[in-house]
């Protein structure tokens, strides 16, 4: 497997909510800061997106948008981006369920979009915090198109199918939709790219990434990396700093915790058994640890969290 996917294999969403929205202009919807990662598959006509101290996006039938980052936007039906009176500014979280229909706008020109959205399970932020703001993809995903006509297609019977498991296919939906923008988007990255995703075009720290989230248990050090990596100790140190602004024992440890924080919430396994899953042998490191990555230790993590998953479902339409 090579290391991007061993990377995107890690990823899971949870809570995804999917709406298909027929608009007609004029009409503008306004999105809080919630946290989610969102995305907008424009299936007829175009809307714009306005963020905060940037020009305004339009995007068109046919395109996508993701936006990653937890930051309050804004979407409308011309350049202006006015907002109208007499529209709830949240309307797409008072829905009553977690996926439906949303019929908003006057008598003008209609717009069919794709909205959907998920949290990342257990605090998994690395490959987030790599990513812009949002990304803006001009022609339909992946080299035939297909994905312009399939995703949608399988998000519309999603919304309408009320047999068991739905969550789960919603989920997976969003993961399916998201991996294949992030891999749009590093296919197309310059070759001076800086951070982590310069990583996806340098064979060593690749290599060594790939090792990591592959086999997170075992207790590698320094020089077994660089061996894998087939550079020195020092060379391979140095060009782990350069290329990732950090260790390889520092990212180490974080893949490791991000990997403990999503099986503390999602799984009834003990401390002792998921610190052994993640490389310590001690459960008092391992909690020292964790507590210095996350901010809590494993048991308030897993209260929290869990709590917060519950306070956070879609609320009752008023």
């Amino acid at each position: 497997m090579d290391t991007l996917s061993e990377i995107l294999a890690d990823i899971r969403f949870v809570e995804g909510h999917y709406y298909q929205c027929r608009l007609g202009a004029p009409w503008h919807l306004s999105m809080p800061a919630n946290g989610r990662i969102c995305f907008y598959i424009v299936t007829q006509g175009h809307i714009w997106l306005k963020l905060d101290n940037l020009a305004a996006v339009e995007v068109k039938a046919g395109e996508i948008l993701v936006l990653h980052a937890a930051v309050r936007h804004s979407l409308h039906s011309d350049a202006a981006c006015r907002e109208l009176s007499g529209i709830n500014p949240d309307t797409l979280n008072g829905l009553e369920q977690p996926y439906g229909t949303l019929t908003l706008g006057g008598a003008g020109e209609p717009t069919a979009i794709v909205h959907g959205s998920g949290k990342l399970a257990g605090g998994r932020d690395t490959l987030l915090r790599a990513l812009p703001t949002f990304i803006h993809a001009p022609i339909p995903l992946g080299d035939t198109g297909a994905w312009q006509n399939v995703l949608p297609l399988l998000i519309e019977n999603g919304t309408k199918d009320y047999r068991q498991g739905r969550a789960v296919m919603v989920n997976r939906i969003c993961e399916l939709l998201w991996t294949e923008c992030v891999r749009n988007y590093v296919s197309s990255l310059p070759v001076a790219c800086q951070g982590w995703l310069r990583a996806m075009q340098d064979r060593y720290v690749c290599t060594a990434l790939g090792k990591m989230h592959s086999e997170p248990a075992y207790p590698w050090t320094v020089p077994e990396l660089a061996a894998v990596s087939g550079l020195s100790r020092s060379a391979f140190a140095a060009r782990f700093g350069e290329v990732m602004n950090e260790s390889p024992q520092a990212y180490l440890t974080r893949h490791r915790m991000q990997i403990a924080a999503q099986l503390l919430v999602e799984s009834s396994l003990s401390i002792t058994v998921i610190a052994n899953q993640v490389g310590y042998g001690s459960e008092t490191a391992f909690s020292q640890a964790f507590k210095r990555e996350m901010g809590k230790n494993p048991s308030q993590w897993r209260i929290v969290m869990r709590q917060d998953g519950k306070d956070n479902r879609t609320p009752t339409a008023a």
